[in-house]
């Protein structure tokens, strides 16, 4: 399936920039972008942190994880309700956000139509890494120019036929 990101090769999640010299060379120069502000990006609610010292292990494990480039790609946090997944998951965007290492976040909120739509998700992250990255803006530029994703849908493939 096509999405925002097809004809990217090499993106680098540890760094806030892009190797291109296009009109999208630095973070912020697309940030008002009348293409990617068609995205429509939702703020997420903000979740609580947790408190200094809680919850450390976890924390100190996941950080690992962070760090090696061997380790699978993919983290999945599960417990009960109410068990702290999502404290613990705010320290971490928050921990990555100081050492500008955040491309995005996204908090799914049960009671918040916007907060509970997986299309607004995809749309939200498609946006952030724009800002972080030339390469994919312009990436995700292109296809929705070309009309290969509907922002609106972003789920949506959009057939020439």
């Amino acid at each position: 399936m096509p999405s925002f990101f097809q004809g990217s090769s090499h993106i680098d999640a540890f760094h806030c920039h892009g190797p291109d010299s296009t009109d999208y060379n630095t973070p912020t120069s697309h940030e008002n972008d009348p293409v990617l502000a068609s995205l429509k990006p939702v703020t997420s609610s903000y979740v609580q942190p947790c408190m200094p010292g809680t919850r450390q292990w976890i924390i100190d494990i996941i950080e690992d994880w962070l760090c090696d480039p061997k380790a699978p790609n993919i983290l999945w946090l599960s417990d009960s309700p109410g068990a702290g997944k999502s404290t613990v998951a705010s320290t971490l965007v928050s921990n990555l956000q100081e050492g500008g290492r955040l491309g995005s976040s996204f908090f799914f909120k049960r009671d918040d139509i916007a907060l509970s739509d997986r299309a607004a998700c995809w749309r939200t992250i498609a946006f952030d890494l724009a800002q972080c990255d030339s390469v994919i803006a312009k990436r995700i530029v292109e296809n929705i120019k070309g009309r290969k994703v509907d922002p609106g849908q972003i789920l949506t493939y959009i057939s020439d036929t």
